[in-house]
């Protein structure tokens, strides 16, 4: 399962890093059923119909850090994914799937004065879960 919140709008490289994870993931391991975490923001895309190459959820709550920590749930327990890949959050309900969660930007952390403090702590929430691995 991935978190689809940039899959539609947002920065670009954003849309690139998920929209390129995804065809990776899925040529890498063609047999996997993969599914899509969409947001109030992607609406109309979705009416539209998707081009993502799997079952699209979506949860009403925003902004994004509060729809992935609290809104996931409901994704999680219908899919069951054995992995769940995140952007800048991760849901901190109880799953079974492996939480990976690649943060775009720390620049809030090396240049605070380019940031108002509100942004700070909303981008802060995001390292709330965060661990760091070494491999």
């Amino acid at each position: 399962m991935f978190d689809c919140y940039w899959w539609f709008e947002g920065p670009p490289s954003n849309r690139h890093v998920l929209r390129d994870i995804v065809t990776m993931w899925s040529a890498e391991y063609p047999q996997d059923e993969l599914a899509g975490l969409f947001y109030e923001n992607n609406r109309k895309e979705l009416a539209k119909g998707s081009d993502f190459p799997g079952a699209c959820y979506r949860t009403r709550l925003h902004p994004h850090g509060v729809g992935v920590a609290l809104g996931s749930w409901a994704a999680l327990r219908d899919f069951q994914p054995c992995v769940y890949i995140g952007q800048n959050f991760t849901p901190i309900l109880k799953s079974s799937a492996v939480k990976l969660t690649y943060v775009h930007d720390l620049m809030f952390l090396e240049h605070p004065e380019w940031f108002s403090l509100v942004e700070r702590t909303y981008f802060r929430g995001g390292l709330f879960r965060a661990r760091e691995i070494t491999i």
